[in-house]
């Protein structure tokens, strides 16, 4: 089996497991101090040597409140007691459901190595453009043109969509509006652009345009209740039709997303993917400015409110990365493989962290993957390194410089040559051809134009193949042509007129 190797992480430490209990590292509290536990709770907090067995129900895995009980759970016939403290007097609660392929992914048959040979999934993030225009020619038009087109190509080698994973800013500007009120329009929009691709599963994840005036109560659910599970209220229009949110009918059913913070397993590829709401680090771009919370602010009791409920969401969701890994891969004898959805960079590093940090496995059995935007660009904020070639007598294994004899020998198959800083030196490195671990696609087409990525020659998305032999493969497609952020025969009286539309005009015509 080929190994999968995950780039170390600086101060990164790895725990070592109690017979029945695998720590989790928990942000800093009143009883927290550098993720260990104050020595005078230590004893108090102690797990029993033979935590009772729980019957099996949809998972509530969240950051208790001081006093609940802590909850003893057993996955898989494996027994785990975990603990879960915050200083708040209450915390977030995430409630999915866990059984396998729980959304209905259509996985090819045949033996493992076949189904992961014929498996792939496009990843895409601030997309949602905010038009009611449903044709014409813009970055968003030509990012779903390319990706059709890329699926028409690997179906033709036997290969089929299982998913697309959206990391946020999928409804511009400030969430997905009511549908008498502007979003049955959005759906339609979604539906529209990215028909042929809309048959499978979506998998979403917040950004902070979802958030905002148009979907007042996903913040304070508490102020506009549609659903209540175990006291804990929701009211967003983006959740899943049983948590309150809606659906406009056809293939909008297929997006999904059943929680702030979710779990997917495909036991079938031994894949995990995580939903995660990380807005906590960007709660002032809430909507995309101030100006885009206002109602938010005035119904949910201010920026501290708001800025509380997204830290409990967000530390819920860090939980549950952390939880779930200590539960260990399906397979445990194949590369686990782990995607993560979110919308920011710079976080997906904390997040792969918090996972092997509480997972039973070595770093060569995991393979995990974060897909993200925010920033409006096709760029890899981390290049995979899977694995060290032997080099051969006529070329230069990964990792190495192609001039380390003296003279130029060329890459061994499978691997590109990079200019690399190393050291205050460069040197050309050989690395994973176009492999990455960390994917911002941002450049999705949603926003915003005006000399970003998005707008000359990086609007793009991300595909997601399975290695036959175990580990994944992400590798980021773009347009490689400027395009243009509205579509060109959008009407000029149907201009946006947002605040925080790009200052470029959106009358094409």
């Amino acid at each position: 089996m080929m190994n999968i190797i995950r780039p170390k992480f600086e101060n990164q430490a790895r725990t070592k497991h109690h017979a029945h209990f695998s720590p989790i590292r928990i942000k800093d509290s009143p009883i927290i101090r550098g993720g260990q536990i104050r020595p005078n709770l230590r004893q108090a907090l102690l797990p029993s040597p033979r935590p009772p067995r729980l019957a099996k129900r949809s998972c509530a895995c969240t950051s208790a409140p001081a006093g609940r009980p802590r909850r003893a759970y057993t996955i898989m016939d494996r027994k785990f007691l975990v603990f879960a403290l915050t200083a708040s007097a209450s915390a977030y609660t995430n409630n999915f459901p866990t059984e396998d392929n729980a959304f209905g992914v259509k996985v090819p048959t045949g033996d493992p190595a076949a189904i992961r040979n014929s498996s792939f999934a496009f990843l895409i993030a601030d997309y949602g453009l905010a038009t009611s225009v449903l044709t014409g020619d813009c970055c968003q038009q030509e990012v779903a043109d390319l990706m059709r087109s890329k699926k028409t190509e690997l179906e033709a080698q036997g290969k089929q969509l299982l998913f697309v994973g959206a990391s946020g800013d999928n409804f511009y500007w400030t969430g997905l509006n009511p549908p008498d009120n502007g979003g049955a329009d959005q759906w339609a929009r979604w539906s529209s652009v990215y028909d042929g691709l809309t048959d499978v599963p979506w998998f979403g994840a917040m950004g902070n345009h979802d958030y905002g005036d148009s979907d007042v109560y996903a913040t304070c659910p508490w102020q506009g209740s549609r659903v209540n599970i175990d006291g804990q209220d929701y009211a967003s229009n983006q959740l899943d039709e049983d948590k309150g949110g809606y659906r406009a009918g056809g293939n909008t059913v297929n997006y999904h997303m059943p929680d702030f913070n979710y779990r997917v397993t495909l036991n079938a590829l031994n894949l995990e993917i995580y939903g995660l709401d990380q807005n906590k680090v960007d709660v002032g771009g809430i909507g995309g400015d101030s100006s885009g919370h206002v109602q938010v602010d005035a119904t949910c009791g201010g920026v501290s409110a708001l800025y509380s409920h997204l830290q409990e969401v967000g530390d819920a969701g860090e939980s549950l990365l952390a939880e779930s890994a200590a539960m260990g891969a399906h397979n445990a004898s194949e590369v686990r493989n782990v995607l993560i959805l979110q919308h920011y960079p710079d976080v997906c590093s904390g997040l792969a962290d918090t996972f092997t940090g509480s997972a039973p496995e070595a770093d060569e059995m995991m393979d995990i993957r974060c897909a993200f935007g925010h920033t409006h660009d096709t760029v890899c904020e981390l290049q995979a390194h899977k694995h060290p070639n032997a080099a051969a007598d006529d070329c230069t294994a990964e990792d190495q410089d192609t001039y380390a004899s003296g003279i130029h020998v060329p890459c061994c198959p499978g691997l590109e040559e990079n200019l690399v800083n190393q050291d205050g030196d460069y040197r050309y490195i050989c690395q994973a051809a176009n492999d990455c671990h960390y994917s911002m696609n941002g450049a999705g087409g949603g926003c915003c134009g005006g000399g970003d990525g998005v707008s000359i020659g990086r609007a793009g998305f991300g595909l997601l193949t399975f290695n036959e032999h175990g580990g994944m493969f992400l590798e980021q497609i773009t347009t490689g042509t400027e395009c243009e952020m509205w579509p060109v025969n959008l009407p000029p009286d149907s201009c946006p007129t947002s605040a925080r539309t790009p200052a470029r005009t959106c009358a094409l015509t």
